[in-house]
């Protein structure tokens, strides 16, 4: 089979994607934090995440570009999220310390970009069979570090000691990806036969970091969303009843766009 120049770009994007994915999901944590350190907080930051994750961003915007028009009339469809992306910088005018504001008004702003991007370049079905490769990476990855490297997979000391953090380097972090990863494999078919392969036993190891991940938040929302899927819908025939969650969530994901 001959690489042509199309092809090697939809691969280079594909990688691209994956990789923003993971980076957005904490899933690249061990690569990212020096492993020596007992447990980095939720949603803590360093130097190499915050310069990778502008790059990552910045990449984002150069492929948005050419879907500059598709980007417009999204936005024409969703003004508050123009707001939303003005008001953190219009902010700065009264703030006492400027360039914190700034910066994070610049932050969110490529944040903004990141999803005009994925909305105008894929469709729901091609965002989730990402998400569930992406989710399957992460998840595996957890199992395999916990199991045998449980110095940085596992949590040591008073508190939460023995709980899964996996590759996402916090317990509370883990148990979020769970929470989502659960639903992402429960709603969507994949389009591709590999992916299909892999929707199952991605939703049985999920469930088994869940539960060692001990993060009780995350069994909540899997168990209160597990039984708005499967109370039907009122008013819907006995014959034709999909679960709530097909209906309003993936249906209306494509009604979003």
């Amino acid at each position: 089979m001959t690489l042509t120049k199309q092809s090697l770009a939809q691969a280079l994007e594909f990688l691209f994607i994956c990789g923003a994915f993971l980076l957005i999901s904490d899933a690249l944590t061990p690569l990212l934090y020096p492993v020596g350190r007992v447990e980095p907080d939720a949603g803590d930051s360093n130097a190499a995440r915050l310069g990778i994750a502008t790059v990552t961003y910045l990449i984002a915007l150069v492929l948005l570009l050419p879907r500059w028009r598709d980007a417009v009339q999204f936005l024409a469809r969703r003004p508050e999220i123009v707001v939303l992306a003005i008001l953190p910088i219009v902010s700065a005018i009264w703030a006492p310390d400027v360039g914190p504001v700034v910066r994070r008004s610049l932050a969110q702003a490529l944040t903004l970009c990141f999803c005009l991007y994925v909305v105008c370049r894929y469709s729901a079905g091609e965002l989730f069979d990402r998400l569930i490769l992406v989710l399957a990476i992460g998840i595996f990855g957890s199992i395999a570090i916990a199991i045998f490297y449980p110095e940085a997979g596992v949590t040591h000391g008073i508190v939460n000691d023995g709980a899964w953090r996996g590759v996402y380097g916090h317990k509370a972090i883990a148990g979020r990806v769970c929470a989502f990863a659960v639903f992402i494999c429960l709603l969507h078919r994949p389009a591709s036969s590999v992916l299909r392969s892999l929707r199952w036993p991605t939703l049985a190891a999920t469930l088994v970091v869940s539960y060692m991940s001990q993060s009780r938040t995350s069994w909540l929302l899997i168990i209160v969303g597990i039984a708005a899927m499967a109370s039907p819908v009122k008013g819907t025939a006995p014959h034709d009843l999909h679960y709530r969650g097909r209906r309003s969530g993936v249906h209306r994901f494509h009604q979003f766009r």
